[in-house]
């Protein structure tokens, strides 16, 4: 079964935005979470339950 993501954080222009969408993430395997994401060109993490980290392939952009 897919393990269910326990805590989301999003990157976008404005607060309510990333607000959002990290709820919306927070209702999806992490995969599909991160395919959400990356739909409506947003950045962002997601740790499911058994402490799997799933990223989008832009977050990379405000790592340091």
């Amino acid at each position: 079964t897919a393990s269910g993501v326990v805590t989301a954080t999003v990157l976008a222009a404005d607060a309510a935005t990333a607000e959002a969408f990290a709820t919306a993430a927070m209702m999806l395997p992490g995969d599909a979470a991160m395919a959400m994401l990356e739909h409506v060109h947003l950045a962002g993490l997601a740790v499911d339950d058994r402490g799997t980290v799933f990223t989008t392939s832009t977050l990379k952009d405000f790592t340091v």
